[in-house]
């Protein structure tokens, strides 16, 4: 997918996808409740303090939202992101695709100090999924996933004049 292929930066008070999946169910319709994406890199914990929301997306469609305070920190280089009581996270038995995407924090006081540097995805966990027709509860399962490095870099403008006005 475009969104896993390539580096990516995103400055302070940006926004962009981090990761994008595709899916789809083999035997029926699959309704998922929740949803865990695992980031892990030598900055994950910062994370906390530099994401100001988080959204998923299925199908270009928007589905749940969570504040940096559920972020969770699982160890000095791994979060997760947990999104729960989803209600219109139906997977059907075609290929589409859901997206995490992130608002990094301003840079003002307690927000953005620091570079992250290097987190990524490197899995996601679907729980509380059940089959549409028969309601049939499916395990809870973790999907390894390759997608690149991104970081969060805090900056701030600086305007500068180059030539004066005065000859012009």
């Amino acid at each position: 997918d475009e969104y896993n292929d390539s580096e990516k930066n995103i400055t302070a008070w940006n926004d962009f996808t981090i990761m994008s999946w595709k899916t789809s169910s083999r035997y029926e319709s699959v309704d998922v409740w929740t949803v865990t994406f695992y980031i892990e890199g030598v900055d994950a914990q910062n994370l906390k303090y530099s994401i100001d929301y988080a959204n998923l997306y299925f199908e270009w469609i928007f589905i749940s939202k969570i504040s940096s305070s559920d972020i969770k920190i699982l160890s000095s280089n791994k979060v997760s992101l947990t999104f729960e009581n989803l209600e219109d996270f139906i997977v059907p038995q075609k290929e589409v695709s859901f997206r995490l995407w992130i608002k990094a924090k301003s840079i003002w006081y307690e927000r953005i100090w620091k570079t992250i540097k290097d987190v990524r995805v490197t899995s996601v966990n679907i729980s509380e999924a059940v089959w549409v027709n028969s309601w049939n509860n499916i395990n809870a399962f973790t999907t390894t996933i390759s997608v690149e490095w991104f970081s969060i870099v805090p900056w701030i403008p600086v305007v500068s004049v180059i030539n004066d006005l005065n000859n012009s």
